[in-house]
């Protein structure tokens, strides 16, 4: 019989209580691992390549098809002593780093478990292939993916997050994130959307009446499309004050200064007698300045 963290598989019926008791299993996982099972903390996305899991196993029954899901109860005792026992089994996707998914089936649901765990008797009995190697192990998936997981703290972990998800697909919601088939447990608030939400402060209007031609806005646009007339440029003015503005369209950028002279006079032609231009504001480019 293999050594493992369960060593009895029962099918039942629904509606008939699973077993109480079962071996002890002697789990050659590693202590990290070990210690964090049947503990109450909470699931999390990452799965644990483990060589001494007999099953794929997992806590957290999201990750389970509902339509593939049928009664099975696994027995077994963790390395901290806690007995658990699953409730069912059923298809799951193992979301790896290039975003394409992989089936493992007959994954466990057994509540308690605080990590998902990948079992290499299991995975290899479907045609995958383990290399281990010092800091890293290489998975090769029967369609062909290759998946390299790195050890973290003295595991190897496959891990997908939430949270890289959310940051690749532009900041998606959990509920977004859950309704793709993708890990959605965010961790903690997200600077980014907590700044995207921020609404900025509306600017108060100036209190200043302008008089006609106190000032004149001016930008130069292009180069455009060509006109029928050769003209690649155009000049815009308009005075704040009276909402008059005029249009220049021109052949080349240096043209704008004999424009925009051309522009102040035309101005202070239409204005009533005493107006002159007093300022005019535009982005300061090289043709306003020459």
């Amino acid at each position: 019989m293999p050594i493992g963290h369960c060593l009895t598989a029962i099918a039942r019926p629904i509606g008939k209580q699973p077993p109480t008791s079962g071996l002890r299993a002697q789990a050659n996982q590693s202590s990290a691992t070990s210690a964090s099972l049947g503990s109450n903390s909470s699931t999390n996305d990452a799965w644990i390549v483990d060589s001494g899991a007999s099953y794929h196993m997992t806590g957290d029954p999201t990750l389970i098809d509902p339509a593939s899901r049928t009664p099975a109860y696994v027995t077994g005792t963790c390395a901290n002593g806690t007995q658990l026992t699953s409730e069912f089994k059923g298809n799951s996707k193992l979301i790896t780093t290039s975003s394409t998914p992989v089936q493992l089936s007959n994954v466990y649901y057994v509540p308690g478990f605080t990590h998902n765990l990948l079992s290499v008797q299991a995975a290899m009995s479907t045609g995958a292939e383990f290399h281990f190697a010092k800091g890293a192990c290489r998975i090769v998936c029967p369609n062909g993916i290759i998946e390299t997981v790195p050890t973290e703290d003295q595991v190897f972990a496959l891990s997908v997050t939430a949270q890289k998800w959310h940051d690749r697909l532009g900041h998606a919601s959990a509920p977004r994130l859950k309704l793709l088939g993708l890990p959605h447990k965010l961790e903690g608030p997200c600077e980014p959307c907590i700044q995207a939400k921020q609404s900025a402060q509306p600017f108060h209007p100036s209190n200043y009446n302008h008089e006609p031609l106190d000032l004149i806005y001016t930008d130069l646009v292009g180069p455009v499309p060509e006109t029928p007339g050769g003209q690649t440029y155009y000049l815009s003015m308009y005075d704040q004050a009276s909402k008059a503005s005029q249009v220049f369209l021109l052949p080349n950028k240096s043209s704008a200064t004999g424009a925009l002279m051309e522009g102040i006079n035309t101005f202070e032609k239409i204005a009533k007698p005493g107006y002159k231009v007093k300022a005019i504001r535009s982005d300061l480019g090289g043709e306003f300045q020459s």
